[in-house]
C-alpha cells in the first residue's frame, strides 16, 4: 500500500469509515500503517433517507423542480423532464435558446422575461403561490412552495407544474361552441384529434349533442317553411 486507503464496512446496524493512510520514514522505506476507523451510521443513515425521499419524487406523476435560494435548478424529478423534453418545441418558439437538456444547473430566470419580478416574489415567498402562466402556445399552473429550514434559513423552492394546454383548448372550443349555438349555428364542432379520457368523451358528446339539436331545428324550419307556402304534410 502506497497510498491512502479508504473503504466502509458494515458491523451489524452500524456503518463504518476505515482509512488507511502509509507510513514512509524519511528515505521513504515505509515504516507502517495509520489506521482510522470513523463511526458513519448517521450520515449513512442521513444519506438513505435523502435518496429515498428522491426516488419517491422520480416516481411520483407530478412534476416537481427545485430551486436554491439563488434560483439555481438543483433538482428535476422524471416527469417534470419527460415533459420538458415534449413542450421543448414550443418553449423554443418564445425562448430560442431553450433547451430541456440544459434545464437542470440552469436558472429558473429562464422561463421569464422579466427575472427580477420573480426573483424578488421568490425571496417573499412565505405560503403556496399558485400562478398561470402562458409561454407561446403552452398553458401552465405553476404551484411554488418556500422550503425553509428548521433554523428558518431559506433554503430555496419547489415548484410543480402542470401543462394545462389542452383542458385549456378544450375550455376555448365549448366557449366558441356556446358563442355560435347562441348565434344560433350549431354548425360547431368541438376537434377530437389529441384528446383522450374526459377531455375526448365530453368533445364526442357535445358534438353528438350538437348534430341532434341542428338536425331537429332544421326539421322544423323546413315544416315552418312548407306552412308558409301554405303546404300542411310536412312532417317532423
Amino acid at each position: 500500500l502506497r497510498e491512502e486507503f479508504v473503504t466502509t464496512l458494515k458491523l451489524g446496524n452500524i456503518d463504518l469509515r476505515l482509512i488507511i493512510n502509509p507510513i514512509f520514514d524519511e528515505d521513504k522505506t515505509l515504516a507502517g500503517y495509520s489506521t482510522e476507523l470513523h463511526d458513519m451510521t448517521e450520515v449513512f443513515e442521513e444519506d438513505r433517507r435523502k435518496q429515498r425521499i428522491l426516488e419517491s419524487l422520480n416516481s411520483t406523476t407530478t412534476n416537481v423542480m427545485i430551486a436554491d435560494a439563488d434560483r439555481n435548478i438543483i433538482y428535476l424529478n422524471k416527469a417534470v423532464t419527460n415533459m420538458l423534453v415534449e413542450c421543448e418545441t414550443d418553449l423554443r418558439e418564445v425562448y430560442p435558446q431553450f433547451k430541456a437538456d440544459n434545464v437542470l444547473g440552469g436558472s429558473m430566470d429562464i422561463f421569464h422575461k422579466n427575472p427580477s419580478h420573480q426573483a424578488n416574489m421568490l425571496s417573499a415567498l412565505k405560503n403556496t403561490h399558485t400562478a398561470q402562466v402562458t409561454i407561446g402556445k403552452r398553458h401552465f399552473r405553476l404551484i411554488a412552495n418556500p422550503i425553509i429550514a428548521d433554523s428558518g434559513e431559506r433554503l430555496g423552492s419547489v415548484v410543480e407544474w402542470l401543462d394545462r394546454t389542452k383542458e385549456v383548448n378544450a375550455e376555448n372550443e365549448i366557449s366558441a361552441m356556446v358563442n355560435s349555438a347562441l348565434q344560433g349555428d350549431f354548425s360547431f364542432r368541438a376537434s377530437q384529434l389529441n384528446k383522450d379520457g374526459f377531455l375526448l368523451n365530453m368533445s364526442q358528446g357535445l358534438n353528438e349533442l350538437m348534430t341532434i339539436t341542428e338536425a331537429g331545428l332544421n326539421d322544423v324550419s323546413s315544416v315552418l317553411m312548407a306552412m308558409s307556402r301554405g303546404d300542411l304534410t310536412q312532417r317532423v
